[in-house]
């Protein structure tokens, strides 16, 4: 599976035995590239970021096993050297390449296909910043977030920038993976613990008032839509019919047929809004 969605290509199929690669990454330096270099060896694949000619980050894979850093260059031309294979050029924006760091300066945490708007949720709360990496079949999908918004998403054989409207399609895939890479400070969490939903506020067993204003979030025309759905998905517009009355938060997650944590977030943005009020 590759480690970044397609770029636009440049080169492909050069033999790795006949390049010389610590010239060829002095030579991408001068002309400021940016893009990345994908070494495929058989089912293994390594990589390295380049950002405005500078390394960004490397993926290392031998017999199966992958590591990510932004220092594994070394490696890579060695295994270059010792091995026989292909590398391809794929040149990306500079803005893309450079939001490509995020996925090479901390660990990406697996989260199963149902996290999704969960996890989406997390990563925007406090102002949070990095990216999570969509894998389906053999495509790769990569959303970034920057200071607590959606920047963009970065999709294959598109070497720009993309705006995300809802519902994208990589998010909608029953067999979708998800790596979610996340700045320590503002890590997603799976516990209903999370720093993004204050623990003084009882969501789940207080009385849940929404307001008439919350319809906004549900009507594609409204401005307010495309950022609610962004982060929450059909389970957010979900909930909001499930507001009707006076409902627990405990009782709203049994009828949307979800674990509760997955919700509280949603809860916590409709509240901060003031979409709903809570009742004790």
């Amino acid at each position: 599976m590759p480690f970044l969605p397609r770029g636009t290509v440049l080169h492909t199929g050069l033999e790795t035995r006949y390049i010389h690669l610590e010239r060829t990454l002095k030579k991408l330096k001068l002309i400021a590239f940016s893009g990345y270099l994908r070494f495929q060896y058989g089912a293994d694949e390594s990589l390295i970021l380049i950002d405005r000619g500078d390394i960004g980050g490397s993926v290392l894979e031998d017999s199966g096993n992958r590591q990510v850093s932004k220092t594994l260059q070394p490696e890579i031309l060695a295994q270059a050297q010792h091995r026989s294979g292909e590398v391809t050029f794929y040149e990306l924006s500079p803005e893309v390449a450079h939001h490509c760091r995020k996925l090479f300066s901390v660990p990406g945490v697996h989260y199963p296909h149902g996290d999704y708007p969960l996890q989406m949720g997390l990563l925007l709360a406090n102002q949070g910043s990095g990216a999570i990496r969509l894998e389906h079949g053999s495509h790769v999908a990569v959303i970034f977030a920057e200071m607590g918004r959606v920047i963009g998403l970065f999709r294959d054989d598109d070497p720009e920038l993309l705006p995300i409207k809802p519902p994208d399609e990589m998010t909608q895939q029953p067999d979708m993976q998800m790596v979610v890479f996340a700045t320590p400070s503002q890590a997603p969490e799976t516990v209903p613990s999370s720093p993004a939903v204050p623990q003084t506020i009882d969501f789940r067993a207080s009385i849940l008032v929404r307001d008439p204003s919350a319809f906004e979030l549900a009507n594609p025309t409204s401005p307010s839509y495309q950022s609610y759905h962004q982060q929450f998905g059909n389970t957010g517009i979900d909930l909001l019919f499930h507001l009707r009355g006076q409902k627990t938060g405990e009782e709203i997650a049994t009828a949307l047929n979800q674990p509760y944590h997955h919700i509280e977030p949603i809860l916590h943005y409709l509240w901060e809004k003031n979409y709903i009020k809570v009742t004790p």
